[in-house]
């Protein structure tokens, strides 16, 4: 298998350059108007093939193809949890949810009358929602082997800056509900940093330390919140 820098794979109508890197995870990101895929040495190409052919659609549309009916639409690509699902939208006066499926499809109960706007809304909370449900345990854990405690718990809010938040006064942690969109390993990375502020409140060597000591892979992390396509902003 060739592990350089041209290693190139082909899926979905989508043509991306693989890098290979001694991380867990394999990330996609958009860099410089071409599709890069780092992913661990020993990944399979049929494997980076069929994650690549999953995005594809979400990758198009980052590269210029826009959905005809808005970003909140029928048939419009959304990311939940690292995973793009295609929205499918059940009109309801009395049901406001959305449920995601395995094949895919997010199920969307709301009034006929909702505009672009008020979807977006809809979706802010229910994000917001579901990061909470995940974070009790994400906490938890780094709180352990971090032997850090924020006393203060965590909290759940929209920012279009800023990933996480962290008050020291309080010493309490704050995460976007935006976070929902991506993989759960890029959630506990921001978990980690958030956490490691109470300790380390600056970005000095110490944090950064830390962060390379706890989670080599949280700069891949990083790199993908700066470029994945944020439906909420």
């Amino acid at each position: 298998m060739n592990t350089s820098d041209t290693e190139t794979i082909a899926a979905g109508g989508v043509t991306a350059r693989v890098v290979r890197k001694p991380n867990k995870n394999v990330y996609i990101r958009i860099e410089d108007g071409s599709v890069v895929i780092t992913a661990p040495f020993g990944a399979g190409e049929d494997q980076l093939r069929e994650i690549l052919s999953k995005h594809a659609d979400m990758l198009k549309r980052r590269l210029g193809e826009k959905p005809a009916g808005g970003t909140f639409s029928d048939g419009s690509p959304v990311l939940y949890l690292g995973k793009e699902y295609i929205q499918k939208y059940t009109h309801s006066s009395y049901v406001w949810e959305a449920r995601p499926e395995e094949e895919g499809i997010l199920r969307i109960k709301c009034p006929v009358s909702w505009t672009e706007a008020e979807r977006k809304a809809f979706f802010t909370s229910w994000f917001a929602e579901r990061l909470a449900e995940l974070l009790p345990e994400l906490v938890a854990k780094w709180e352990n082997l971090l032997d850090i405690r924020a006393e203060g718990g965590f909290y759940v809010d929209f920012w279009k800056t800023s990933w996480g938040k962290c008050n020291l006064k309080k010493r309490a942690v704050g995460f976007n509900a935006a976070l929902a969109q991506a993989p759960v390993g890029v959630i506990e990375a921001v978990v980690l940093h958030e956490l490691l502020h109470l300790r380390y409140p600056d970005h000095g060597k110490g944090f950064h330390d830390a962060l390379e000591k706890y989670m080599p892979e949280a700069k891949e992390s990083d790199r993908y919140l700066k470029r994945f396509y944020n439906v909420l902003k």
